[in-house]
């Protein structure tokens, strides 16, 4: 009976608008991301852990304040848009310090489970460290909603 209790009540609060989930994100290399809703509803901080892989290796944390969005009628979907900033250091012979600035829109699916799925693309200009940037930025994340 409780575990009814929990379930229905986390299914009722999944159609509403999830507090907080925690999961992977996926694409050139692996990360890991954290999302919280804060303020006026569709306001959300996520932030993303990610070890990039390939030609230049890099880890980097990056803060983005997102806003979002139904999409229409479409039940459990929305889009967002935001932006913030990512600090890091790529490795090799010349590592050194990676600063950037962050753009990220995206769709995301809530569905009747405690589970949120997201593709967005999220391009990046640095200020420092390797090339100018990158603008290949396109992800998978799916979390797992806390609360």
């Amino acid at each position: 009976m409780v575990l009814a209790l929990v379930l229905t009540t986390s299914i009722a609060a999944l159609a509403q608008n999830y507090g907080s989930a925690v999961g992977g994100r996926l694409t050139r290399g692996l990360g890991a991301t954290y999302k919280t809703h804060i303020g006026q509803k569709g306001n959300a901080l996520e932030g993303i852990a990610y070890f990039g892989i390939g030609g230049n290796s890099y880890f980097d944390f990056t803060l983005l304040y997102e806003v979002q969005n139904d999409l229409g009628n479409a039940e459990r979907l929305q889009w967002y848009y935001g932006g913030g900033p990512s600090v890091g250091t790529y490795f090799g012979n010349d590592g050194g310090l990676l600063l950037g600035i962050n753009g990220i829109v995206g769709l995301e699916y809530t569905f009747k489970f405690p589970v949120v799925a997201s593709l967005d693309y999220k391009p990046r200009v640095n200020l420092s460290g390797i090339g100018f940037g990158d603008f290949t930025g396109l992800a998978l994340s799916a979390r797992y909603i806390l609360k």
